[in-house]
């Protein structure tokens, strides 16, 4: 008995040591396939880019007279208050000095936003960066830019306020505001910064001094007219506006 249990377990080993010496002898004919190895073209393929624009307009308004409005503006506003006065001045701290664009009206009402149209072309898809710095106000201090204007009561509106202590979206639609998308930061008075909104169909990007802060989409608007704006008693220097479309 002892004979036959002796040899039933010599004849298990056999079989697990010589399966086992199969399976090493047969990984070694086989081995695992190589790695895959990516090109450094493919590794180093830049990502995908918002479309650039062929054709450009800029306005650094230091051709423009002084004291006035430029001729390819117009003054308007949205809201209550009496006063829209936008006037080119001298300013030797502008990005493109000598001149800037000033919204000078200090007229202390909340519902009161000053606006300078550029009437002359209507934009789809468009890149719009300015520079501006907020000088005073007790209201506000605060400097936007609209696009896809319409008239006076319906556009949007991408502006910074040092006051509120925020860069938002917004969109007026009958004279009546919404806000599409709001990111809180401190915002130095006094100081150049610059804005860039860009919006391609729905799609709408805003920028800050460089920086994207907001993404969002809507519809509501797909063409229109570029502008300014101010709030209320905000006295604000526009420099360097620009348009790709």
């Amino acid at each position: 008995m002892k004979t036959s249990l002796k040899l039933i377990i010599a004849v298990i080993v056999i079989a697990v040591v010589g399966g086992g010496a199969f399976f090493l002898s047969n990984t070694s004919q086989n081995p695992a396939p190589p790695a895959v190895v990516v090109p450094p073209q493919q590794q180093n393929a830049p990502k995908p880019v918002a479309p650039t624009f062929s054709q450009k307009k800029s306005f650094n308004f230091d051709n423009d007279q002084e004291g006035a409005i430029p001729s390819y503006l117009k003054a308007d506003k949205t809201g209550q208050g009496t006063k829209s006065e936008w006037q080119v001045k001298n300013d030797p701290t502008a990005p493109s000095s000598p001149n800037v664009l000033a919204q000078t009206s200090d007229e202390k009402v909340q519902v009161h936003f000053p606006l300078a149209i550029l009437s002359a072309e209507k934009y789809t898809d468009l890149n719009v960066s300015v520079s501006f710095k907020t000088v005073s106000g007790s209201i506000d201090q605060s400097g936007g830019i609209i696009f896809r204007v319409n008239d006076a009561n319906n556009y949007y509106l991408f502006r910074v306020s040092a006051v509120d202590g925020n860069v938002a979206l917004y969109k007026y639609v009958g004279g009546r505001s919404s806000v599409i998308s709001s990111v809180n930061m401190a915002v130095s008075s006094g100081n150049w910064h610059t804005l860039t909104i860009v919006a391609i169909g729905e799609s709408i990007e805003g920028y800050f001094d460089g920086k994207r802060v907001i993404e969002a989409r809507d519809a509501s608007f797909l063409a229109g007219s570029v502008g300014l704006r101010t709030k209320a008693d905000s006295v604000t220097y526009f420099d360097n506006l620009t348009i790709g479309y």
